[in-house]
């Protein structure tokens, strides 16, 4: 490698940053989205929990028209937040439940 290409690729790091800030500064958003995310839930149960609603349905299968209030109020959240349509549309949904797990 020659000394100018090591030069301008020094330059360039120094722009841009080290991968080592890069990494840590997506860590420090990844961080900070869920964490909003969290709090997005958490509002959603407290939600739930003042106003005496159920967390589970009857059937809360992915095929079932009704998943519960907990899941279909995250739905309905989804469909106004970007954070939460983010979470919930490309992790497909909260498709894992206590009682989905093998016994």
């Amino acid at each position: 490698m020659s000394n100018n290409v090591k030069l301008a690729s020094i330059k360039e790091s120094d722009k841009s940053g080290t991968v080592a800030e890069k990494v840590s500064v997506q860590y420090s958003e990844d961080v900070q989205q869920n964490r909003l995310y969290l709090q997005a839930l958490c509002e959603s149960l407290v939600f739930c929990g003042r106003q005496s609603i159920a967390l589970r349905g009857h059937d809360e299968s992915t095929d079932s028209k009704n998943e519960g209030n907990f899941l279909e109020l995250m739905k309905l959240r989804s469909k106004d937040s970007n954070l939460t349509k983010q979470f919930y549309v490309e992790t497909d949904g909260f498709s894992i439940h206590i009682g989905d797990f093998p016994e």
